[in-house]
């Protein structure tokens, strides 16, 4: 061996464990993310759900489209920046990510037959927000940070039943419920403003719940996650709505289904249940909370609650303690099947003669005049619902135009000319029937792909997990999401951004389970570029919708006040921004109409019509311009085509000897 060679053998050996040691510092960096970067994601997961849900649920379009504006705009800043993304997720996620894609191109190209520009615009920025929440998940989240992103999601998702509970206990230290003033009847529905969407919301905070108690890797997070089950429960009680009954039994299955000790998550659904049982009861005994009547009783029940949920915990902490095994399993079985006779004797005794006297008392009232009840939660053990009239309807509409569908928003405009009924519909409360009404069998197909994208990915990710803090994650996402899903296929979910958002973000974090980090980048490359450009395109798609609701609502106030230059004033800037619209041609025929002047505001009248031409309110604004401008005949002429466009007869009716008594 020659003495070069003695010399370059040791260096050489050493340069390639230096070598070894960076790519293994590379990889270890790759893998475990600084603490900052897994607190951000933890925070940004659970404050979007939550800042959506505490404006009303996002239902406004000033709230969703303003939200969608920063998130958009965000995403733009953050890729110019460099800070995203910060993952590559897997190959499979093109599949959701081209499917929303082309949902928002066939919503963009039926402004071309729809009957109204203004409500699918505003159809396809609420289609762009769900696309954004995508982007974001797949683009910031990877293998190292997802479980901190799907556990500060699921402590959002538990929250909100807790906060919306205690708003029935102590109605006075939260804001008002509009949605209980407008609809009485003692359904809870602060925060999300609508009922059916507390119901959802509850029951994917019972799925969250239960998944995390039995997997987390902390025993104070299982405690904590299981003692929130009860308070989940009573919120899908308060909100009788049926659906959530449905809802809560699929949580438990899939929670159980997805663990991988079953036994476990199986024994802590029982206790959670016998405690959520002990607790409707209570709630019963007390008629003020039960049918909002006012605090009286408040204390009681919250006693209850501290004592379930306590319970819960104890359970949780039980068999963490436990040696994993065999016999823990077979243990916890015989125990699961113990509560379960417990709770089924439990409910013969105390829901039986209940039963019996319901039973007894519709069969004695056959014969006459059906018996209203007083009792809101009544409707829980009645199938009675015009559900399968708007689904049917929805059905008709689609069969009108199966290819290219109605146009996305105007189900609204269909549904008084098709049903007759005098019931006032924005949707035909089922995201498939809608889907397939207004965007046909294209849209339908679109949506399916990129739900199912979404869930096919998640459970591809849910295979490969085997960490038990990983499948709790795993496992309380996708059942969220599968909750989400049978809600939104009976109900209007897709409108309620804060119950959309919050679902489709939960499969999105759960499908970046085995997204790789991306390192920070040293250059802008050309599919960036582009990426940021669409990012401010869907960003700009919300402008319009904001400014014009903003100033319409501005001129309304204003009009009311009897400002009525500055509400003509605001309406011009409306139309500005939204010119395809037809409210804000509306709105400023009005203003023109208490400024009388009848040739203007008969133009503006004729162009609303012409923007949205199925809207038989508009119809009547235009028979009021007519006549302010002494168009007797054609104002006569609008009232009919009010009409046969689904106006109530008495409401056309009123307007007919309106301008009768006002042309005399």
């Amino acid at each position: 061996m020659t003495p070069r060679r003695v010399l370059a053998d040791p260096l050489r050996r050493e340069g390639a464990s230096v070598a070894a040691r960076r790519a293994r510092e590379r990889e270890r960096a790759a893998i475990v993310p600084s603490v900052l970067e897994r607190g951000l994601v933890a925070a940004l997961a659970a404050a979007i759900p939550l800042y959506l849900a505490l404006r009303g649920g996002a239902y406004d379009i000033v709230v969703r489209q303003e939200a969608g504006l920063v998130l958009w705009w965000g995403l733009a800043v953050a890729f110019l920046a460099g800070v995203l993304p910060r993952a590559r997720p897997a190959r499979a996620a093109r599949l959701p990510l081209l499917a929303v894609a082309l949902l928002v191109g066939w919503g963009a190209l039926s402004l071309l037959w729809t009957s109204s520009a203004e409500q699918t615009f505003a159809e396809l920025a609420r289609t762009l927000d769900y696309a954004g929440i995508v982007v974001l998940a797949y683009a910031a989240v990877h293998g190292g940070t997802w479980r901190w992103a799907a556990g500060g999601l699921s402590a959002g998702i538990l929250a909100l039943p807790v906060v919306s509970i205690a708003s029935r206990l102590d109605p006075s230290a939260f804001p008002a419920d509009v949605a209980a003033q407008a609809f009485p009847g003692g359904r809870l529905g602060w925060p999300l403003g609508y009922w059916n969407a507390i119901g959802c919301w509850a029951d994917m905070a019972i799925a969250a719940g239960l998944a995390w108690s039995v997997h987390a890797r902390r025993a104070s997070l299982r405690e904590l996650s299981l003692a929130a089950v009860p308070f989940a429960g009573a919120a899908a009680y308060l909100s009788y709505s049926r659906t959530a009954v449905a809802g809560s039994a699929l949580a438990v299955i899939l929670a159980v289904a997805l663990s991988r000790n079953r036994a476990s998550a199986l024994l802590h659904a029982l206790v959670a249940g016998l405690g959520t049982g002990l607790l409707i009861l209570v709630i019963r005994g007390q008629p003020a909370i039960a049918d909002a009547h006012g605090s009286a009783g408040a204390g009681w029940v919250a006693l209850a609650l501290v004592l379930a949920a306590l319970a819960c915990a104890a359970a949780a902490r039980w068999t963490a303690r436990r040696p994993a095994g065999p016999s823990r399993a077979l243990r916890e079985a015989r125990l699961a099947l113990a509560l379960a006779a417990a709770a089924a004797i439990a409910a013969g005794v105390l829901l039986g003669p209940p039963a019996a006297s319901r039973s007894s008392l519709a069969a004695s009232s056959r014969s006459g005049p059906p018996i209203a009840s007083a009792d809101p939660s009544a409707r829980l053990v009645s199938l009675s619902s015009p559900r399968y009239e708007i689904w049917s309807s929805a059905l008709r509409a689609f069969e009108s135009r199966p290819l290219t569908g109605i146009g996305p928003g105007t189900f609204q405009f269909w549904w008084p000319r098709d049903s007759r009924s005098g019931q006032q519909l924005l949707d035909a409360h089922s995201l498939p029937l809608e889907t397939l009404a207004e965007l046909g069998l294209p849209g339908l197909a679109f949506l399916l792909a990129f739900l199912g994208g979404l869930a096919a990915l998640a459970l591809r990710a849910r295979r490969r997990l085997a960490k038990p803090p990983d499948i709790a994650a795993a496992a309380a996402l996708v059942a969220a999401f599968a909750v989400y899903l049978l809600h939104a296929s009976v109900d209007w979910m897709w409108e309620v951004p804060a119950v959309s958002a919050t679902a489709i973000g939960a499969i999105a974090i759960a499908g970046a389970a085995t997204g790789e980090r991306r390192h920070r980048r040293r250059r802008l490359s050309g599919g960036l570029v582009a990426a940021v450009c669409l990012a401010i395109l869907a960003g700009a798609v919300q402008v319009p919708g904001i400014v014009s609701a903003d100033r319409l609502r501005a001129a309304e106030q204003d009009a009311l006040l009897g400002f009525d230059r500055e509400a003509l004033d605001l309406a011009d800037q409306a139309v500005r921004a939204e010119p395809w619209a037809a409210s804000p041609y509306a709105a400023r025929a009005f203003a023109e109409l208490r400024a009388r002047r009848p040739a203007a505001a008969l133009a503006d009248a004729r162009e609303a019509v012409s923007r949205e031409r199925e809207s038989w309110r508009l119809r009547l604004l235009l028979a009021h311009a007519e006549a302010a401008a002494q168009n007797d005949a054609a104002a006569r002429r609008a009232i009919g085509s009010a009409v046969r466009l689904g106006a109530p007869r008495a409401v056309a009716s009123s307007a007919g000897k309106a301008l009768r008594g006002a042309s005399r």
